[in-house]
């Protein structure tokens, strides 16, 4: 029984290894996408904590509270 676990767990292994290396392999082939100037600071106005949390907390507020917000 336990030479049958045993080459299992071994054909599972070289399994995942012929996976990620065939992974590996398709990450090699992709180039990565340049970016324009818009596309970094939207990257860099989206990542800021500060507009997170806002965004966060205009999501659960109602029409007429962002209205009273904005006059």
């Amino acid at each position: 029984m336990a030479l049958e676990e045993a080459r299992a767990e071994v054909k599972r292994l070289k399994t995942e290894m012929y996976v990620m290396k065939i992974q590996e392999e398709a990450k090699a082939k992709v180039k990565p996408a340049k970016l324009t100037e818009k596309q970094i600071l939207h990257n860099k106005i989206v990542g800021n904590p500060l507009v997170v949390g806002a965004v966060s907390t205009i999501q659960v507020m109602y029409a007429c509270t962002l209205w009273w917000v904005v006059q």
